[in-house]
């Protein structure tokens, strides 16, 4: 699923029980939003999971991502899923978005967070 906010594309896939949150990388003018090296010019979108500095929102973009797992998660309702931190400096704030998560979820799931995992059980 793409998601933009405040003028960036993410991408927010979901499979095998993980969600994975990339953006995109397009372009903007002439040039593309994250310099490219010369051997990925080409016509796909580079998609990217590490800290780039782009400025993004992440309050409101928390709120479109949450909203989106919640809506599927309730509504699908697997055993388990999780989603990790790729970066030290996103581990503060995926751990936030997690227990905010939890609670969206009121007792449908049990979150564990295991360093930079953060995995939600469904309570039976």
């Amino acid at each position: 699923m793409k998601i933009i906010d405040n003028g960036l594309s993410y991408r927010l896939t979901y499979t095998e029980n993980e969600w994975l949150l990339t953006l995109i990388n397009t372009k903007v003018g002439s040039d593309y939003l994250i310099k490219r090296d010369f051997f990925f010019y080409g016509e796909d979108d580079d998609e990217y999971v590490s800290d780039v500095d782009v400025k993004a929102n992440v309050f409101s973009l928390s709120r479109k991502v949450l909203a989106v797992i919640n809506k599927k998660m309730s509504t699908q309702k697997p055993q388990y899923f999780f989603f990790k931190a790729s970066t030290e400096r996103k581990k503060a704030i995926y751990k936030r978005m997690a227990l905010r998560l939890e609670k969206m979820f009121n007792g449908l799931y049990k979150l564990d967070i295991n360093d930079s995992y953060f995995y939600f059980f469904r309570n039976i």
